[in-house]
C-alpha cells in the first residue's frame, strides 16, 4: 500500500513499536511491524534532527547555557520571544508529509496479541497504518 502520512505519524508509531520490541510476538505481526520500522527509520531520525536544531534555537538557556526546563523537568522553557515561532515551525515539521509504502497492519493481527491492551491514543496512532 502507498500511502501520504504525515511525519508526526510516523513518529508516534514508531512510539507504539518500540512499546512492543521485546515482547514475543505472532511471526506476522512481528514481520509487519519490523517492515514498518525499517521503512520510516530515517523519517525518524530526520524528525528528531530537526527537532534538535529546533531546540538548540529556541530553548532558552541558563547562565551556563544548560537548557532551562519546568520545575517538573517535563518541559522545555522556551525563550519568551520565540514561543510563536517555535511552534510555527514545529506544526510545520509535524505536518510534513511522507509518502511510505507498506504493508499495512490488521487489526486482527493485533487481537492475536495475547494481553495486549492499547489506549486510545495508541490506537490513534496506529489508525494510519491499519487495513479495515
Amino acid at each position: 500500500m502507498e500511502k501520504k502520512v504525515k511525519l508526526f505519524q510516523i513518529v508516534e508509531l514508531n512510539t507504539f513499536i518500540k512499546k512492543l520490541e521485546n515482547e514475543k510476538l505472532p511471526f506476522s505481526l512481528a514481520h509487519k511491524l519490523y517492515s514498518l520500522h525499517n521503512a520510516t527509520q530515517k523519517d525518524v531520525e530526520f524528525y528528531y534532527n530537526k527537532l534538535q536544531e529546533l531546540l538548540d534555537t529556541y530553548a532558552d538557556r541558563d547562565e551556563n547555557g544548560k537548557v532551562k526546563m519546568s520545575q517538573d523537568g517535563a518541559q522545555i522553557i522556551l525563550k519568551q520571544d520565540k514561543v510563536e515561532d517555535c511552534q510555527k515551525k514545529m506544526n510545520e515539521l509535524n505536518g510534513c508529509e511522507i509518502d511510505l509504502v507498506f504493508t499495512p497492519l490488521k487489526v486482527e493481527d493485533l487481537d492475536m496479541v495475547e494481553g495486549l491492551n492499547i489506549t486510545l491514543n495508541e490506537l490513534i496512532a496506529l489508525n494510519p497504518f491499519l487495513d479495515e
